[in-house]
């Protein structure tokens, strides 16, 4: 409620006091539960078993509850002196509702003030130290009057206390005398050495409060970063102090330096800021060009301002955003079509298909055009033949294509084939060496089910079959069948998985039946399969079948994985409290470092929220809400594409980039986000495209992350995207291109669209371990999930670092203060585990409610979410 009285409070004539009522952690009832948990986007209902609840039929039990704990200590104590400790040591509120109003003392709107059950056990232990006046970081401009309570039964003497901030053992006594002050002046200061920040400490016996103030006799403003004439990207962060007597608020305008009268507003601050953040503004729909900034602070007295001229760049690779030729679909396949060691991007539209070299450029012979036929269809692209030169295959209607590098058909292509249209467009096209001859086979299967394999030279799989293989179960609807082709059981003879929407089924690539390891070819009968992806889940060092669906009989999301013989691994399927959402292709990935995959998908509903999935082989859940087997891993508003699994942030660890989109036009622009290991959205992005909102629909959009340069001249990454506007963007990445760090980098996990996570893909798990005392050699930097997690009284906090770092674990609340430093010195690699005890820099335990730990190393700063409950 921002320290203000909620707009829904509800009281009578006469109140005695407030307290918080607003998202209150509470837990659920089975018959009583004030939110419905199908379609509930995790922001009312927290781990399953608890919701946010609001109103002041939350606030009253708040008050109950810290009577019963003062009575717990002091069981003998009276109704009177009760009702007397809690209003005294309450938080006094000037102005209640935010209005400018000065209300000291008890007021009709707040009472006495908010509750605080710790002051209020100080109070019934005999003694109390606490300011109210002036609020904490209040800015002042002369003398101040400090008031509050300062009482002590057993007959002792308060001091108070004045320090600036920076060094605290220059501190001057104020006022002291005998603490029987129970809110009222305690003392006056005006002996400000110069502007700052201040610190006022009230001691009463062994109890001490301290309380911070800024101080500041005239204007101030300056801008600390970014400076005059730089260059920026991604996010404008500014940082500075914009304060002075009388402060009313800051704003930051932007305006081209072209034209200064296209002035725009861009931040806005309602508080001074001391040498900290002002504000961000993103920059990745402003065009790249030279621009004019005007910080601008408004004051009582007047306005002052500074200005600076900065470049912003959009980040955008050299000759991108480039147009295509129609509505573009899915994702690019990236290859070296020309054999000249560069990277080309391969798009298909509703129109054509084509290809941009590294700059942005048509590569020459595509676009290849068709007319009014329809490619919406995946490309696949690879050098089937060995000729050092890129093939590409797709599917229009009734025809399987072959291209060459420079657009023409390869011998023997098209094929004529059972080709149609789904529900989002044509089936995909696989590349795989089916007989292990060096030769990759092209592989179709049709919406019914017909599986066809061609060699790269136009000629039949089986020369008598014209292009016929196997007869797997039809009835694919949405982005179905997906293809693996792989020595699955290490027999030395490979077999292909066909997942199809309502079956699964294997046959031996030598002869198109099912292996004799298999009572029939048919191994799963799952219904409502959406997608399927290939990788080593369990950690056996063999592949595995992960799946994802939604129930075809009451649509329901599922998530199972499966042995290739069709076995189930326990506890799988694994149904989600989701129904009605759609659901996209799945990745495979060890994101948390411990030598075995998981599996990753977006779901995405027609309204609210969309959410991104991350499931272990056990069926527990990566997830930045909470602990437990049911919660998503990150969300936000509008619809989800494929997620793209890589370190983008140059971190060492994986990030999960998905893009935003949305199922009515006019709702978000066009977006690409990425998630760190912990599910919180990166620094620097969303990054955006210039298309019309009004034209932003769900569409299968899937980053895809490159080198498109692929030389000592382009070394960096490279993020590229199909957009809804008929454009392929692409932005250089603020970190150097490594393969091993991008596990699931192109639609399908390649352009070939194997759909396999090589089993030898990532780092070695850590070595089994015993205890903390005899760490395993870490398998990276990794901060755990705290347990117990809600906890009480105190929690572990694990980390693991890959080399010895310095190391520094904080904990700050939801308001982003730090409220304590649990660590700060150097580490060795290894595992390490801190304990907190619930408790500030001060000693005070904190309150319930939601924090955040935060791991700062020289491999990098991830954050974690946790809950205290008392």
């Amino acid at each position: 409620s921002d320290e203000e009285v909620t707009y829904f409070s509800s009281f009578g004539s006469w109140m005695d006091m407030c307290a918080p009522g607003q998202d209150i952690l509470s837990l659920r009832s089975d018959t009583l539960d004030m939110y419905a948990e199908n379609g509930e986007p995790n922001v009312r209902i927290v781990d399953s078993m608890y919701y946010l609840a609001d109103g002041t039929s939350m606030a009253a039990p708040m008050v109950a509850g810290a009577a019963a704990e003062v009575l717990s200590y002091s069981p003998g104590i009276s109704p009177d002196s009760l009702r007397m400790i809690l209003t005294m040591s309450a938080d006094d509120y000037l102005d209640p509702y935010g209005r400018g109003d000065n209300l000291p003392g008890h007021d009709p709107f707040s009472g006495w003030g908010r509750l605080n059950l710790s002051a209020a056990l100080d109070l019934v232990e005999g003694r109390l130290a606490k300011i109210d006046f002036p609020k904490a970081n209040e800015l002042i401009d002369g003398e101040v009057i400090i008031s509050g309570t300062a009482f002590s039964e057993f007959g002792e003497d308060f001091r108070l206390y004045a320090a600036p901030a920076s060094d605290t053992l220059m501190q001057t006594l104020i006022s002291s005398g005998n603490a029987s002050i129970l809110q009222d002046e305690i003392g006056t200061y005006s002996g400000w050495p110069g502007s700052g920040y201040y610190r006022f400490s009230l001691e009463v016996g062994a109890n001490r409060y301290d309380r911070s103030v800024y101080y500041s006799a005239e204007p101030v403003i300056e801008i600390r970063t970014p400076v005059d004439g730089d260059t920026v990207q991604g996010v404008l962060s500014f940082r500075g102090t914009v304060v002075a007597p009388g402060f009313e608020e800051c704003l930051v305008y932007m305006s081209p330096a072209s034209d200064l009268s296209q002035r725009e507003e861009i931040i806005f601050a309602s508080g001074y800021v001391a040498d900290s953040l002002i504000g961000t503004y993103s920059l990745s729909r402003v065009p790249e060009g030279e621009y004019v900034f005007d910080v601008v602070m408004k004051t009582s007295d007047g306005e002052y301002s500074e200005h600076l001229s900065l470049f912003i760049s959009n980040g955008f690779a050299q000759g991108f955003p480039t147009s295509g030729k129609g509505l573009l679909n899915y994702g690019p396949a990236i290859y070296d079509l020309d054999g000249n060691g560069r990277l080309e991007a391969v798009v298909s539209s509703r129109t054509g298909i084509g290809a941009y070299n590294h700059l942005g450029g048509y590569v020459p012979g595509l676009w290849r055009t068709f007319g009014e036929e329809n490619v919406e269809s995946p490309p696949a692209v690879h050098d089937i033949n060995k000729d050092g030169f890129g093939e590409v295959a797709y599917v229009t209607e009734g025809r399987l294509h072959l291209l060459r590098y420079d657009g023409y058909p390869m011998p023997g292509f098209p094929k004529d084939v059972p080709a149609r249209r789904g529900q989002n467009g044509y089936p995909t096209v696989f590349f795989a060496d089916m007989d292990n001859d060096g030769y990759e086979e092209i592989i179709y299967v049709s919406l019914e089910g017909e599986v066809f394999a061609y060699r790269h030279d136009g000629s039949s799989y089986f020369a008598s079959l014209d292009g016929f293989f196997a007869e797997a179960r039809g009835d694919m609807v949405e982005y179905i069948p997906v293809v693996f082709v792989e020595d699955f059981n290490l027999d030395g003879q490979k077999e292909m998985i066909v997942v199809m929407r309502n079956s699964i089924s294997v046959f031996n690539t030598h002869n198109g039946i099912e292996p004799d390891w298999l009572p029939g070819s048919v191994i799963s009968e799952l219904t409502g399969i959406t997608g399927a992806c290939m990788a080593d889940f369990d950690g056996d060092s063999l592949l595995e079948l992960g799946i994802v669906g939604r129930e075809a009989e009451n649509e329901v999301i599922y998530v199972a994985m499966m042995e290739v013989d069709g076995t189930l691994l326990d506890p799988f399927p694994k149904y989600l409290d989701r129904t009605n959402y759609l659901i996209n292709y799945p990745a495979a990935a060890d994101l948390d470092v411990d030598g075995k995959a998981e599996i990753a998908f977006t779901i995405s509903p027609p309204i609210d929220v969309s959410e991104v999935w991350i499931v272990r082989s056990d069926g527990s859940t990566i997830s930045s809400i909470g602990t437990g087997e049911d919660n998503p891993f990150a969300s936000f508003p509008g619809t989800m594409g494929p997620p793209a699994i890589a370190d983008v942030d140059g971190d060492e660890f994986l990030d999960v980039i998905v893009r935003q989109g949305n199922f009515f036009p006019g709702r978000v622009n066009e977006a690409i986000y990425a998630f760190d290991q912990a599910g919180q959205i990166l620094p620097g992005w969303p990054v955006y495209t210039f298309t019309d909102p009004n034209i932003v629909i769900y569409r299968l959009h899937m980053p895809s992350i490159t080198n498109l340069g692929n030389g000592e001249d382009a070394v960096f990454a490279d993020l590229l995207i199909t957009a809804d506007d008929s454009s392929i963007y692409a932005w250089e990445l603020p970190v150097e291109y490594d393969d091993m760090e991008v596990a699931w980098g192109h639609l399908l996990y390649d352009s070939r669209h194997s759909g396999i996570l090589p089993p030898t893909y990532g780092k070695e798990p850590p070595a089994p371990s015993d205890s903390l005392s005899s760490p395993p050699q870490p398998a990276g930097f990794f901060l755990a999930q705290n347990y117990p997690n809600p906890f009480n009284a105190s929690t572990r906090i694990q980390f693991r670092l890959l080399r010895s770092s310095e190391v520094t674990l904080d904990i700050y609340n939801l308001l982003g203060q730090k409220i304590r430093t649990l660590a700060n010195r150097h580490f060795s690699a290894g595992e390490h585990q801190i304990i907190w005890n619930g408790r500030d820099e001060n000693g005070n335990e904190v309150a319930s409610g939601v924090y955040f730990y935060r791991l700062q190393t020289n491999l990098g700063t991830v954050s974690r979410k946790m809950i205290m409950l008392k």
